[in-house]
């Protein structure tokens, strides 16, 4: 088993994370990273990695990213890629969270909505609330 990791060459505060970028870093024995910079965080480099990887399986991290999860259930249904997706919300679909910014959220689920669904879609939810 291989596995890939792709982020962001950045912390959420903004700092430069790492200074290689935008190549595959080794990470363990069976595992890499690839901090992508800005120039590289756009739809057709995505799709790039995708055709190149060919992955199974995909753990998308994040509910709301464009990059980091859009971009790629977008690309499932456009099927350019046969992949099993694992969407971790890590506390993003409890109701806390969702009363933030809440029109905002209801507006993207409407949008968004059937990229989240399908066959090939699995939410992993970090307790009981979240999944209802």
């Amino acid at each position: 088993m291989e596995l890939y990791i792709v982020t962001s060459d950045l912390d959420l505060d903004g700092e430069l994370k790492i200074a290689q970028k935008n190549c595959w870093v080794p990470y363990s024995r069976s595992s890499k990273v690839m901090y992508l910079s800005a120039s590289q965080r756009k739809w057709n480099c995505i799709v790039h990695l995708f055709q190149n990887i060919k992955p199974d399986f995909v753990l998308l991290n994040s509910m709301y990213s464009r990059v980091f999860t859009i971009y790629p259930l977008l690309i499932s249904r456009l099927k350019q890629v046969d992949a099993k997706f694992f969407i971790f919300p890590r506390g993003m679909l409890k109701l806390s969270a969702l009363n933030i910014k809440k029109n905002k959220k209801k507006v993207f689920f409407l949008l968004a909505k059937s990229l989240f669904v399908g066959y090939n879609k699995s939410f992993i939810v970090s307790d009981t609330l979240e999944a209802t």
